[in-house]
């Protein structure tokens, strides 16, 4: 009896799978309990798969004649994704768009995390074409660990919870396709400045890496500000942006009627 990999991916990832031998589908995966085999397999969590579907390949398998031939042991693998404070912190309202796993320090204001993309997540209900991921899906990602980074470690208190994050800059460099498989993110802070009114400005690198090759780099400079004190200047702009626009349709209309 030979042990295979088996990568099992969400089913927007189909033409990956298609393309792949050892890569199956979530549903597929499914099909495949109710049939003969007899090589044994190390199953791999890829990307696509919400917490919810992974409790459900876990319940088949322990029901399944086929429960020995699986070695699958990281059974909480994707349990944060139903987090509701780890949500809260990568600032989306739907688990479904939550991408990366809570950040752990690993010192000197370095981070790391794994990419765990859900199929339901709002960047993936269009314009996913060929077998690879597409890269504004990453800037996603990057904003999501400089969001967790950020309200886990690198904020006051007085400001946790209630910061307002403004992007000033973003850059990007793609360096290789990144695939529906396992993925890890670095993300490391620089030139940290935290002012007295409670604000934080800070610069982040955020590097993806695949199978320890880097994929790409995502640049985010940005300042972090009382929520008050943002909503308030915000509420101001609006405002006199509407007032242009009230002018320009007056004047559009003296012109139409002169």
């Amino acid at each position: 009896m030979k042990t295979k990999t088996m990568l099992v991916v969400g089913n927007i990832f189909s033409n990956f799978a298609e393309m792949h031998e050892m890569v199956i589908t979530f549903d597929t995966f499914f099909e495949t309990l109710d049939t003969e085999f007899v090589d044994q397999f190390y199953l791999r969590i890829g990307q696509g798969i919400s917490n919810t579907e992974l409790t459900e390949i876990v319940q088949a398998i322990a029901a399944s004649k086929h429960k020995g031939k699986f070695i699958f042991n990281d059974t909480k693998l994707l349990a944060y994704q139903d987090d509701a404070e780890h949500q809260r912190k990568v600032h989306k309202h739907y688990s479904s768009n939550v991408m990366i796993s809570p950040p752990l320090n690993l010192g000197a204001s370095c981070f790391t995390s794994e990419l765990h993309l859900q199929s339901d997540c709002e960047e993936l209900g269009d314009h996913t074409t060929g077998q690879h991921i597409q890269g504004m899906i990453l800037v996603e990602a990057a904003r999501q660990m400089m969001l967790s980074v950020s309200e886990n470690y690198l904020l006051k208190d007085g400001i946790k919870g209630n910061a307002y994050f403004v992007l000033h800059n973003i850059n990007i460099a793609f360096k290789n396709f990144m695939f529906p498989a396992n993925a890890d993110i670095r993300f490391i802070a620089s030139n940290i400045e935290h002012k007295k009114s409670g604000s934080m400005h800070a610069e982040s690198m955020t590097t993806f890496f695949q199978n320890d090759i880097e994929m790409a780099e995502v640049s985010i400079d940005f300042t972090a500000y009382d929520q008050n004190y943002i909503a308030a200047k915000e509420n101001a702009m609006a405002e006199a942006t509407c007032d242009v626009i009230a002018e320009t349709c007056e004047a559009e209309q003296e012109l139409k009627y002169a």
